[in-house]
C-alpha cells in the first residue's frame, strides 16, 4: 500500500483534498500515465484487452501537456462529493461525479475507499457516448478507524473527448476524519435559507431569472450579460447555518466551495470569498453564530464566474453543490458539511448532509412581434399577452395566460416552413411536431412542425444577429399554444423535456471499437480482473 499512499501525497503535496479540489493529468509524465494504466490492470493487461484504449493514451503522450485551463465558464469537474463511514451499517461508503464540457466516446470511472491507507472498496463504471457519469461504493462491514484516521476516497475518470484521437484523464480525492468509537457526528439540523422556493411550486427546480420578469420566480437579478463578451455573470444568493448538537461550538471552518452543474456542458465553480470570521468583516462568508453552537454561512452573491450566452446555454436547470469544512473546540476532528442536489439515499441518511433543490435558470423564447393565436380568431405581439389573456391551443381549445418570462438575446434562430409560416425563437425553445416536442437547435430541412393549418415541412432554420427582447410564456392550464402559427411550447415544457433535451445534446455515434471495449470492461470488472 506504499504506493497507493504516494499517490495521494503526490496529487496534493501536503494540501488537504477536498470536493472541488481536483487535477487533470499529464499524460506526458510517465507517473500520470502509469495512473491511467493502473486503473486498467496494469500496462500489459491494457495492451493486450483494450488495444484501442492503450493506442489513444499513447498519441495523448504524444500530444503535450494539456493546456491550462481558466476557472471560468463551463469546466470538466470530477468530484468525491462524500467518503466516510456509516455508522448503521458499519461500512464506508463514497460517492463520486465526473461533468464534462461534451460528450465523450468513451467515459470510464474508478472510485476507491482507503482506510487509513488501505483499500477497502473499489468499483468502476463505464459509458459511451456521455457527458457525464455517477458512481457510488460502499465496503463490506469493517470496524471503524481509531479517532482522527482518515477514510479517503479516490475518484480517476479517463475519458475519449468526442472523436478526438487521444485521452484524458482527471483524479480527485476527498476525505473524512473517523470519528471515536460511539461519538456522534456534531450536526444536529442543516438549515438552506437561500435559495429556496419562494414563490414556484416545490415539487420543481427553484427558478432564478436575470433580467426577466415572471409572477412565479424566486430569485429576480438584473441584467448580468457582458456586451463584449456575450457572457452572463453568475449572481446566485447562498445562505444557511448548521445548528451543532449540545456541547459543541466551532473554532474554524475551511474548504467552503460551490458549483453549479449542468449535464452535458460542465460545471460552474463559485469563485467568490471563501473566508471564517466574525460576520460582515470584509471576505468572511462563513462565520459563528449563537456563542459557537452555529455555522452560519453567506457566499457573495456574486459568483466571479461567468456562464456563455444564453442562447446556447441557458433555460436549463442545474444541479448545486455547497460544502465546507469545520472544526470544533471540543475536539481537532475534521468535519463536514455537505449540500448537493445529486445526494444518494445512503448519502443523505449521514447528519451531515442535506438536498439541495436544483436550479432553473431562465431566459425568454419567442422573439418580440411574434403573433399568437387568441381564442377569439384574432392575434397580438407575444409581448402584449397579459394574465388572463385567452390563447387558442391546439383542437380548437384554449387556456389562459398565467404571465410572460421577458428578456433580451442577441441571437435568435429564423425559422421558415413551407407552408409561408415564419417565427424566430432561441436556440432551444420547443416546438410541436408529430413526435413531440423538438428544440430550435434540432430542426433540420427533414423536420416536420404542427402549425395552425396541418403538419408542415421545415425550409430553413438559421442564427441571425437579434440583440432585442424575446418572451417565454406559462400558461394557467395546458402546456402549447400557437406563435407565429406554429405550435409552441411554455417555458414548463422547456423545464419537463430538459433531461431529454441533455441526453440529446450527448448524441455522438459511438464507434464499434468503443462499444466492444465497453462490453469488455464490464466483464472484467465482474470478473475481478479490474
Amino acid at each position: 500500500m506504499e504506493t497507493t499512499r504516494q499517490t495521494v501525497e503526490d496529487l496534493w503535496g501536503g494540501v488537504e483534498p477536498g470536493i472541488f479540489a481536483g487535477r487533470e493529468l499529464d499524460l506526458t509524465r510517465p507517473e500520470d500515465r502509469a495512473r491511467v494504466t493502473r486503473q486498467f490492470g496494469g500496462e500489459g493487461a491494457m495492451k493486450e484487452r483494450y488495444p484501442g484504449l492503450w493506442g489513444l493514451l499513447g498519441a495523448a503522450a504524444a500530444a503535450g501537456a494539456p493546456r491550462a485551463s481558466s476557472d471560468q465558464g463551463f469546466q470538466n469537474k470530477a468530484k468525491v462529493l462524500d467518503v466516510g463511514y456509516d455508522q448503521t451499517s458499519g461500512t464506508a461508503y463514497a460517492l463520486g461525479t465526473m461533468l464534462l464540457t461534451g460528450p465523450a466516446q468513451r467515459l470510464y470511472l474508478t472510485l476507491d475507499i482507503y482506510a487509513d491507507g488501505v483499500p477497502v472498496a473499489h468499483n468502476a463504471r463505464f459509458f459511451n457516448g456521455k457527458s457525464a457519469g455517477e458512481i457510488e461504493i460502499q465496503s463490506a462491514p469493517l470496524d471503524p478507524l481509531p479517532a482522527g484516521k482518515l477514510y479517503q476516497g479516490v475518484l480517476q475518470a479517463t475519458w475519449q473527448p468526442g472523436t478526438d484521437n487521444t485521452l484524458r484523464a482527471m483524479l480527485a480525492v476527498s476525505s473524512s476524519a473517523s470519528r471515536s468509537a460511539g461519538a456522534e457526528d456534531p450536526v444536529e439540523n442543516i438549515v438552506l435559507t437561500d435559495p429556496v422556493h419562494r414563490r414556484s411550486s416545490p415539487s420543481g427546480p427553484v427558478t432564478v431569472a436575470y433580467g426577466r420578469q415572471a409572477a412565479d420566480l424566486d430569485y429576480y437579478y438584473e441584467e448580468t450579460r457582458d456586451p463584449a463578451t456575450g457572457e452572463e455573470t453568475v449572481l446566485l444568493e447562498m445562505t444557511g447555518r448548521v445548528d451543532l448538537k449540545d456541547g459543541y461550538h466551532v473554532s474554524s471552518v475551511t474548504d467552503i466551495g460551490a458549483a453549479l452543474d449542468c449535464t452535458g456542458y460542465g460545471s460552474v465553480i463559485y469563485l467568490g470569498a471563501v473566508g471564517y470570521g466574525r460576520q460582515g468583516d470584509a471576505g468572511v462568508v462563513a462565520f459563528p453564530l449563537n456563542g459557537g453552537a452555529s455555522i452560519g454561512w453567506q457566499l457573495e452573491r456574486n459568483w466571479r464566474n461567468q456562464i456563455p450566452d444564453s442562447v446556447r446555454y441557458g433555460n436549463r436547470v442545474h444541479d448545486l453543490d455547497l460544502s465546507f469544512s469545520y472544526r470544533c473546540q471540543e475536539d481537532a476532528t475534521l468535519h463536514e458539511v455537505l449540500i448537493s442536489s445529486k445526494l444518494s439515499d445512503l448519502v443523505l441518511s449521514q447528519p451531515h448532509t442535506h438536498r439541495a433543490p436544483q436550479m432553473h435558470l431562465y431566459w425568454g423564447c419567442l422573439a418580440e412581434g411574434t403573433p399568437v393565436d387568441l381564442a377569439d380568431g384574432t392575434s397580438c405581439p407575444v409581448e402584449q399577452l397579459k394574465p388572463g389573456t385567452l390563447v387558442a391551443t391546439p383542437g380548437g381549445g384554449r387556456a389562459r395566460v398565467k404571465c410572460l418570462v421577458p428578456g433580451t438575446e442577441q441571437n435568435i434562430y429564423l425559422l421558415r416552413l413551407e407552408n409561408g409560416m415564419e417565427v424566430r425563437a432561441t436556440r432551444n425553445h420547443p416546438f410541436g411536431s408529430p413526435n413531440g416536442f423538438v428544440a430550435t437547435i434540432d430542426l433540420d430541412s427533414r423536420s416536420v412542425l404542427d402549425t395552425r393549418t396541418g403538419p408542415s415541412a421545415v425550409v430553413y432554420c438559421y442564427p441571425e444577429t437579434w440583440a432585442r427582447p424575446v418572451y417565454g410564456v406559462e400558461l394557467e392550464e395546458g402546456d402549447r399554444f400557437f406563435a407565429g402559427g406554429v405550435v409552441s411550447g411554455t417555458n414548463e415544457v422547456t423545464y419537463r423535456l430538459d433531461s431529454l433535451w441533455a441526453d440529446e445534446h450527448d448524441r455522438l455515434t459511438v464507434s464499434e471499437e468503443a462499444v466492444r471495449e465497453l462490453e469488455r470492461l464490464e466483464a472484467d470488472l465482474a470478473a475481478g480482473r479490474l
